[in-house]
């Protein structure tokens, strides 16, 4: 099998194809054929195009996790798609530090960059940050059993994300790191640094109660503390306090 290609121009003669010419036995040269033009024909059809991105923009979210996104669109599609890197472009891709760009078939580029500009809208309205501090011993009042208190947090303002960060055991602070739309990021941060408050404004004391009262101060069942704590503005469930 024996495939030659004249040279563009040739015999005085100029555009934008060249002659090939495939020799071999007549099977072999039917299919050599056949995937030349099936080649040139993807070749032809082939486009580059660019989405612009924002340096704010969390680009893990686009990507997926691992490049699981990524790559499934590039499958789906039969495209090859690069992100910039870090601060600067991908020179093999010819990317400026602000862009994705998508390579492939025209139908199926078009398609990916769909998805991912879809995929960019969504972020930008949902991948707000927002970080605040708030007192160690507040946590456990926030977190609540299991993760209850959060999880409430979560549920009822819409926030996509709540979470803790101590840095090491004899910090007085936390960071809370919040993510979401702006106005669901608003009411969950409303709603913990509210808890925060509240555990700040405690005040503890101990007072000496002689024994001999203990029982009609608890009562039945703990009936009549458990009064006292919601006469007292406190919850109507002792656990609730978290204490």
């Amino acid at each position: 099998m024996r495939v030659d290609f004249g040279e563009q121009g040739a015999a005085g003669k100029k555009g934008p194809t060249s002659k090939v010419t495939v020799k071999g036995r007549k099977e072999n040269a039917e299919e050599a054929q056949r995937r030349i033009q099936s080649l040139a024909t993807r070749m032809a059809d082939e486009v580059t195009l660019t989405i612009p991105l924002a340096a704010s923009l969390d680009r893990g979210s686009l990507i997926g996790k691992q490049g699981a996104f990524l790559k499934r669109l590039e499958d789906r599609y039969d495209v090859r798609i690069n992100f910039p890197r870090g601060n600067k472009g991908d020179d093999s891709a010819g990317a400026t530090p602000q862009e994705i760009s998508i390579r492939g078939p025209s139908k199926g580029a078009k398609a990916a960059q769909g998805e991912l500009v879809a995929l960019i809208e969504y972020e930008k309205e949902h991948g707000n940050v927002s970080t605040f501090s708030v007192p160690v011993k507040a946590l456990p009042r926030i977190l609540g059993r299991g993760g209850s208190q959060v999880n409430q947090i979560k549920d009822e303002t819409g926030v996509a994300s709540l979470d803790v960060d101590q840095e090491n055991q004899e910090s007085t602070s936390a960071t809370i790191t919040l993510r979401g739309t702006k106005s669901a990021i608003k009411k969950a941060r409303e709603a913990v640094e509210k808890i925060a408050d509240e555990v700040q404004n405690e005040l503890r004391l101990e007072l000496d109660i002689p024994r001999e009262f203990h029982t009609t101060l608890i009562g039945s069942g703990g009936s009549s503390i458990r009064d006292l704590i919601a006469r007292c503005g406190g919850p109507t469930d002792a656990r609730a306090s978290g204490n």
